[in-house]
Order: structure tokens, then sequence, then C-alpha cells
């Protein structure tokens, strides 16, 4: 099933012809499968008329007044309890994030950024990766009173980054408008081939790591010094993974397992406390949850590369959100050459 991309895009009006046709050629050209147009200056029947004549088949929605298309900040950003479904919030913010979010006129007071801080500081939300363009509206004087500001964001909640961890947002400029189009890609994972080699320091605890690693490097091998050295570690390589999938397996399934077969254990031994057969069953799941735990911790230290773990934070949701955000991060969906494709 071919996949379709996401538009968001403050258009400025397109009440004449030719703006509605280049708009609909864009759509196309683009493979835009949902879109957002943010003030179009359309009212009543002009809006039908420019769906039926330049968007054939689709589907709309419009607000029959200016007030139904207007999303209040008072009620969106603080008045709103969203549920635990994937959403994404794009367009026009009209506020200002950072200190680098405007070039040309005025310097950001520390006034302006305050009420969009706070918002973000509440954790609700995080804003989707992007690429393009980093300003995304300009008001278009001549020499020194150019302005250029960012004003058009893309926000996600966790459970987008769960369904999509790939997407991107990309802004870039057209005709059409002095805002920056936003084309939201759902970024579909891509097997790469082989993926490289991580050693995960949990494997150490394991009862048979040391005669696995043992057993690969005493066998003889072709070549002397380092490169003797390079055929053992890259034969090693191959013996550790099969040693993590045969041996190690699942750290999160294994912990959650182990968990449940500990809790399992206690609630039969409260049953009848004075049994030797369930006392040494919890005492032998509470061993094997506490090594199934401590390899699941530093499974999650090593993927994250966070510290607040040893503060207390351990395994909370804002460690795994952290966790998924550094793995979509870190992750390549799209390349540019230098000629720019």
């Amino acid at each position: 099933m071919e996949s379709h991309n996401i538009l968001s895009w403050n258009v400025r009006g397109i009440n004449k012809r030719e703006k509605q046709v280049s708009l609909s050629r864009f759509c196309f050209v683009n493979k835009i499968g949902l879109g957002a147009l943010l003030e179009t200056k359309l009212r009543g029947v002009k809006v039908g008329n420019m769906m039926s004549s330049c968007f054939i088949g689709w589907n709309y929605y419009s607000g029959s007044t200016s007030e139904d298309q207007i999303l209040r900040s008072e009620d969106y950003l603080f008045g709103l309890s969203f549920p635990a479904i994937p959403w994404i919030v794009a367009g026009e913010f009209n506020a200002v994030f950072e200190g680098t979010d405007r070039v040309g006129g005025r310097t950001i007071s520390v006034i302006e950024l305050e009420d969009a801080q706070k918002w973000r500081a509440l954790g609700l939300v995080d804003e989707l990766r992007s690429t393009g363009s980093h300003y995304t509206w300009t008001k278009k004087q001549d020499n020194e009173n150019r302005i250029y500001s960012k004003l058009d964001r893309v926000f996600k909640n966790e459970e987008w980054l769960d369904l999509f961890p790939q997407a991107e947002a990309i802004f870039n400029w057209d005709l059409l408008s002095d805002h920056c189009y936003c084309i939201i890609k759902s970024g579909a994972t891509v097997n790469c081939g082989i993926k490289p080699f991580r050693f995960f320091n949990m494997w150490t605890d394991h009862v048979s790591f040391k005669d696995t690693v043992l057993q690969s490097w005493n066998k003889p091998i072709k070549g002397a010094g380092l490169v003797q050295i390079f055929r053992k570690l890259s034969r090693l390589k191959v013996v550790l993974r099969k040693f993590n999938k045969h041996f190690v397996g699942d750290v999160a399934q294994n912990f959650s397992l182990a968990k449940d077969k500990y809790q399992s254990a206690q609630v039969s031994l409260q049953k009848n406390p004075h049994s030797k057969e369930l006392q040494r069953e919890e005492l032998l799941a509470g061993e094997s949850f506490a090594y199934h735990a401590r390899a699941y911790d530093s499974f999650l230290r090593q993927k994250s590369k966070v510290d607040w773990l040893r503060y207390g934070d351990d395994n909370t949701a804002y460690f795994h959100a952290c966790l998924k955000q550094r793995r979509a991060n870190n992750s390549i969906s799209s390349v540019v050459t230098e000629s720019g494709q």
C-alpha cells in the first residue's frame, strides 16, 4: 500500500483560481493524503467550489465561521487533557520558543519566551524532528528591515512516536505563501541490512559468558599480531550475537516474566507460609527476578545513555519516553546531497 504524507500550511489566502490550481498540483506531486490549510480566506460556497474543481474525490471539513477555525491558546495549552492515542499538532503557533527563532527586527525578549517555555515544560508533547528551513515565515522588507521567524511547528505525543518512530517534518518555501509549507512524512522503518555490533555490559553477568568468550578466543586462527587480534574479534562478534539470541534473549520480556513469577510465588507462599517447598520456590524466583532486573536496568542504561536512573527515577514513563525520543533522533530517515536533492 502506497504511503501518503501530511501537509500543514498557512497559505495566506487562496481565493485566486491559479493559486488553487497550484495548490492542487503541489498536493499531487508531494503525495499528500491529509492536509490542513490555515488562513485560506475562503468563505461559504467558495470552499466547496474549490474542492469540487481542484480536489476531486477529496473529503474535507471547513468551519462555517472564523471562530470555528480558531483554537484559543488558553483552551489548548492548559485546558485540555489529551487521551493516550497517537496525535500530532501542526500549524502556525505565532510564538517563539528559543532565542534563535527570529532574525532581524527587535531582539527576542525573555517575556516572549515565557509562555511557550512553560507549556513545553509540562512534558505533554515534544517537537517532531524537522529538516529543511529553520525559519518558516518572512516579512518581506528590503535590506536590513527583512525579518525571518520560526512560527510553524509540529508537536507529537509519545504514542505517535511509538507508531511512527522515523517520522519527520520537512519545512520548505514556495511562491504560494510567505509561510513555509510543512510536509510530515511517516518514515516507515526500512531494513538496511545487518545492524552494527553492540556490546552489552549485562552479558558479563551471565554464567555462560566467560566460557563462551574463551572457547572462541582460544580457537586457532591464521595470522599474527594485530591481524590475528582483528580476526579473533571479528569471529567473537558472531559468537556473541548468537549468545545474545540463544542464551540472553528478549531482556524486557525476561524481566516481565521473572517479575510475574516472583509475585506469583509470593502469593502462593502467603497462603501456606510454612511450606518448605514454597519458601524455596519464592527464594529462587526472587533471585531470578533480581538477576533479570539488573540485566534490564543495565540494558536501558546503555540504550539511553542518561544518568537519572542512578538518582531513583528507575524505569519511569518519562525515562522510557526519553529512550524512544533518543532512538528517533539517532535514526536517519533522509539524506540530502550536495546538490540539494
